[in-house]
């Protein structure tokens, strides 16, 4: 039955969501009792309870904890490959959850930044600034790689209600 191929796709993300935050947290930390604790805390939060009839919302759930894993990887002069390919999929599957996690990786990169950074030290600013310089370009191009899904959804709400003129009503009674 299609009920139960849907139940099926929402289980498989909600697991998938509690799976990516896992491999965000053992990245970070040794393995304890709490990874997996808070790991299942995150997929069964309520925003997934509340909205798993919104089946491509989920995927935005799953995709965070590596968007976030991947910031990580820019400040730690890692490859950016994670940060593109997830925030790619991230607005690719869904943009309304995707410029979202886009916000969101800003006020998680700005947060790295001033955990990693000491206050007066020269070598520290320049680290920070190069790690910017190189948070902006992979943002660009995962931007640039979903480019093909968002450019045509703000031109199709361009020409919606927010183009909308009284002077286009005609009142005559023909």
């Amino acid at each position: 039955k299609i009920t139960n191929a849907i139940y099926l796709i929402i289980l498989f993300k909600i697991g998938f969501s509690g799976l990516s935050f896992y491999y965000f947290i053992s990245k970070n930390s040794e393995f304890n009792f709490s990874t997996l604790i808070f790991s299942t805390a995150y997929a069964l939060m309520t925003y997934n309870i509340v909205y798993q009839t919104n089946i491509m919302w989920l995927d935005g759930i799953v995709l965070l904890p590596l968007v976030l894993l991947g910031i990580e990887n820019i400040i730690n002069k890692k490859s950016g490959t994670l940060y593109v390919i997830s925030l790619f999929f991230a607005v690719f599957s869904c943009y309304y959850i995707g410029y979202m996690i886009c916000i969101f990786s800003i006020i998680y990169m700005a947060y790295q930044l001033i955990l990693n950074t000491d206050n007066f030290k020269f070598s520290s600013m320049i680290s920070s600034i190069k790690s910017i310089g190189k948070y902006i370009f992979f943002s660009l191009i995962a931007g640039g790689l979903a480019a093909f899904v968002w450019i045509p959804s703000l031109k199709s709400l361009s020409g919606g209600k927010a183009s909308f003129d009284l002077s286009s009503m005609n009142f005559s009674p023909d």
